[in-house]
């Protein structure tokens, strides 16, 4: 779907994933990525950060998972960050509870 992201992405929700990749280079276009992205990323699925050597994007990430308490080791490979989502917390609270507006 050509577009935004913000306005592309909300369109995937009722979709599961095993694996995730970001490639966004900017703090705003990295951070809509996780927020709708996130809470349909399985248990036991990795999510892969390009250009994690990019200080918007790192931060970007780092902000996300600090508001949702996200706590699994971030490990870096050629430049890219990753991470195995362990536990199902973490999730957005839109995400657990889709009756809280």
């Amino acid at each position: 779907m050509p577009g935004l992201f913000a306005d592309t992405l909300p369109g995937l929700a009722g979709c599961t994933f095993v694996l995730i990749r970001l490639d966004s280079d900017s703090y705003d276009s990295v951070a809509t990525s996780p927020e709708c992205l996130y809470p349909l990323l399985a248990e036991g699925g990795i999510i892969i950060v390009d250009d994690w050597h990019l200080v918007g994007c790192r931060f970007s990430v780092s902000d996300f998972r600090a508001r949702h308490n996200i706590t699994d080791a971030v490990k870096v490979l050629g430049g890219n960050g990753y991470w195995v989502k362990t536990h199902g917390y973490g999730t957005p609270e839109k995400a657990e509870n889709p009756s809280a507006t």
